[in-house]
């Protein structure tokens, strides 16, 4: 893969402060779902603490 590839695949791809975030993608992820086709993956993580 060259470098400009990972960079475009990468790029956005980073931890920023929840404060940095404008309202449509607070909204977002407000909004988002886990689809039920992957509800089956709650159990796999059941008992997993941080």
């Amino acid at each position: 893969m060259s470098a400009a590839f990972f960079a475009m695949v990468m790029k956005g791809r980073m931890a920023r402060p929840v404060e940095d975030l404008d309202d449509d993608t607070l909204t977002a992820i407000a909004n988002s779902a886990v689809p039920a086709e992957f509800a089956a993956l709650d159990e796999v993580v059941k008992d997993w603490t941080p």
